[in-house]
C-alpha cells in the first residue's frame, strides 16, 4: 500500500470583532440603537464605550471579548436598578481614565460580572481587570464579580476608587493553579449579618498591595479546598474569618 502525502497548510480562527457605543449618549446594551452599525457586542467582540456615553446593563446575557469604558475623559457602564443584570467579560476589563464602571442607583445586590471565560475555571481564557478610572460595584446595589479561567491575571490600575461587593476566584482547579494578583489597593462591602464576600474556590487570591479585607459583621470569608489566600505585602492585612 502506498502512504497519500501528508497535507500542509494553514487555518486561522476569525479575528475579534470591533464594536463601539454610538457616541450619541448610549443606551441600552441589548438595544441596536446602542452601538455603531447597529449590531449587538457577542463573545468574540472587542467592545469600547466612547466618551460621553453612559451604557446600561439591561439582561442577564451580555458577553463580550474585552471590553474598554470609555475613550480617555469620559464614558459609563452602569447595571440597571431592576431586574437583576449580569456582563461577562471573556477577555480584559478596561476602565480608562475618566470613565466610571458602577453598580448603578438601584438597590439590588444579585447583579454579577464574569471576568474570565464563561465555561468555567478550566477553560484556559481568563481576563484581568485593569481600573484606571472609577470601578464601583458597591453602590446602593450590588454586583457578585467572579474571576474565571486558568490562567494567571490581576486586578492593577492607576483609577482612584476600586470597590467591590463581593468577590469569588474560581480559577484552575488547584490552589496553585492560578493566581489573582491584586496589585492595586481595593476595598470591599462591609456586611451588615454574616455572609461570604470573598469565596476562593480554586487558585490563589494574592494580594500584592495594601489592601484591607479583615472580615466586619460576620464570617465574610471562605478558602476551599483547592483555594488560597495570599498576602504578598507588608501593608496587606486580613485578621480572624474562616
Amino acid at each position: 500500500d502506498l502512504e497519500s502525502a501528508f497535507l500542509t497548510g494553514s487555518a486561522a480562527t476569525s479575528a475579534a470583532g470591533v464594536i463601539t457605543s454610538n457616541g450619541t449618549g448610549g443606551g441600552l446594551w441589548s438595544a441596536t440603537t446602542t452601538w455603531t452599525g447597529g449590531v449587538v457586542p457577542t463573545a468574540t467582540d472587542n467592545v469600547t464605550i466612547l466618551n460621553g456615553d453612559v451604557v446600561t446593563l439591561d439582561g442577564i446575557t451580555p458577553v463580550c471579548n474585552n471590553l474598554t469604558i470609555g475613550g480617555g475623559t469620559s464614558g459609563t457602564l452602569e447595571y440597571q436598578a431592576t431586574p437583576l443584570a449580569g456582563l461577562t467579560v471573556n477577555g480584559n476589563l478596561t476602565v480608562a481614565a475618566g470613565g466610571t464602571f458602577s453598580a448603578g442607583t438601584g438597590t439590588l445586590a444579585t447583579h454579577t460580572l464574569n471576568i474570565g471565560s464563561a465555561t468555567g475555571a478550566e477553560s484556559g481564557v481568563s481576563g484581568s481587570l485593569i481600573n484606571n478610572g472609577i470601578f464601583d460595584l458597591n453602590t446602593t446595589a450590588g454586583v457578585t464579580t467572579t474571576f474565571l479561567g486558568s490562567g494567571n491575571e490581576s486586578i492593577s490600575g492607576t483609577g482612584s476608587t476600586t470597590d467591590f461587593y463581593a468577590i469569588t476566584v474560581n480559577k484552575g482547579i488547584t490552589r496553585t493553579g492560578a493566581t489573582l494578583d491584586v496589585t492595586i489597593p481595593i476595598t470591599m462591602s462591609i456586611a451588615t449579618v454574616s455572609a461570604a464576600r470573598l469565596v476562593i474556590t480554586t487558585g490563589t487570591f494574592k494580594i500584592s498591595s495594601a489592601t484591607d479585607i479583615t472580615p466586619v459583621g460576620g464570617t465574610q470569608t471562605v478558602v476551599g479546598a483547592g483555594g488560597r489566600l495570599w498576602l504578598n505585602h507588608a501593608s496587606a492585612v486580613y485578621t480572624g474569618g474562616n
